[in-house]
C-alpha cells in the first residue's frame, strides 16, 4: 500500500517556506534517496513553488486548494489517494526514517501527535460548560493540567469513523474560541489519545528567531540545486535554535540585557553569517 506524507500549505509565504525545510530535511534523511513507497501530498494555491522539488521524489502529487480544515483535507485524500498518509503541520519536520511509522498506521493503529499548548481560559470554559460537563460527564478540561495542539495525524481508509467524528465535533457549538483551538479538541476527542513523545519529528512552534531566518535562508540560497539546499539545512538546526532561544528568555532580565550589552548575548544573525 501507498503512504503519503501531506503538506497543507496554501499561498502563505511563511507556510511556503516551512514545507520546503521540512521536504528539504526529510531529503536529507534517506541522502536524497527516499523510500519508494512514500509519496508527497502537497495541498497548495502556490504549485510553482514547489516544482523543483518534484524529481526527488518516486511520487510528488499537488492539488491547488486553499487551506482546508485538517479533517476535510484527510478525508478528501484519502478519497483521492487511498493508502496511509501522515498530516503534518508545516511548522513540523521528520528527524528519522517514517517507514516504521507508516508500518503502524497500516496496521490499524492511527497516529496522533500533539504540541503543548499553553492553557486558555476562554477555551477551558467554552469547552466545559458546552461539551465535556453536559454531555460526557467525565474529566473536564479544566481539571486536566495541560492542552495540545495538533502537529501530525497518521490515518488510512479504516480511520474514516475517527475523521467523521473530529469533522462533527469540529461544528460544536463554542463561543470565544478560535477555529485552531475546536479543531485541535475535536482531534483529541475523535482519537481519544494522543501521543506526545516527539521521536521521529520536530517542530519550531515557539521559535520567532527560527521562523524570521527561513526567508532569509531561501531568499539567499534561491538559485542553489535541491541538493546544495540539503547540503546547506545542516547549517539550519530549528530544534536547536529554538533550545537556544528558549534558554535566552529563560534568563533574568539583568543577564539578558548584560549580555547584550557586552556583546555576548544570544542572537539569531550569527546563523544568518553561515549561509
Amino acid at each position: 500500500m501507498q503512504h503519503y506524507l501531506l503538506f497543507q500549505v496554501g499561498n502563505s509565504r511563511q507556510r511556503i517556506y516551512q514545507c520546503q525545510y521540512a521536504l528539504l530535511q526529510y531529503l536529507a534523511i534517506y541522502n536524497l534517496k527516499p523510500p519508494s513507497d512514500i509519496g508527497i501530498l502537497l495541498y497548495t494555491e502556490s504549485p510553482s513553488e514547489f516544482e523543483a522539488y518534484t524529481s526527488f521524489f518516486p511520487a510528488f502529487l499537488m492539488h491547488q486548494t486553499p487551506i482546508t480544515p485538517r479533517a476535510t483535507i484527510l478525508q478528501q485524500a484519502l478519497q483521492e489517494h487511498p493508502g496511509n498518509i501522515l498530516y503534518c503541520d508545516t511548522d513540523v519536520y521528520p528527524i528519522k526514517s517514517l517507514t516504521s511509522l507508516f508500518h503502524t498506521i497500516e496496521k490499524g493503529k492511527p497516529f496522533l501527535l500533539l504540541k503543548q499548548w499553553q492553557k486558555e481560559p476562554s477555551l477551558v470554559k467554552t469547552l466545559l460548560d458546552e461539551y465535556e460537563k453536559k454531555i460526557r460527564g467525565r474529566k473536564t478540561l479544566a481539571e486536566k493540567e495541560t492542552l495540545f495542539q495538533l502537529a501530525v495525524v497518521g490515518v488510512n481508509l479504516g480511520h474514516k469513523p475517527l475523521l467523521e467524528k473530529a469533522a462533527s465535533l469540529i461544528h460544536t457549538p463554542v463561543t470565544d474560541t478560535s477555529f485552531e483551538q475546536v479543531e485541535s479538541w475535536a482531534f483529541q476527542e475523535a482519537f481519544e489519545k494522543g501521543n506526545t513523545s516527539w521521536s521521529s519529528f520536530a517542530t519550531y512552534q515557539t521559535s520567532t528567531a527560527f521562523k524570521e531566518l527561513l526567508p532569509v535562508f531561501f531568499q539567499r540560497n534561491a538559485e542553489e540545486s535541491i541538493p546544495n539546499l540539503v547540503k546547506l539545512v545542516h547549517h539550519l538546526d530549528a530544534q536547536q535554535i529554538q533550545e537556544e532561544e528558549e534558554r535566552y528568555h529563560q534568563q533574568a532580565f539583568y543577564k539578558k540585557w548584560m549580555d547584550k550589552f557586552t556583546g555576548k548575548g544570544w542572537s539569531i544573525e550569527r546563523y544568518k553569517k553561515r549561509f
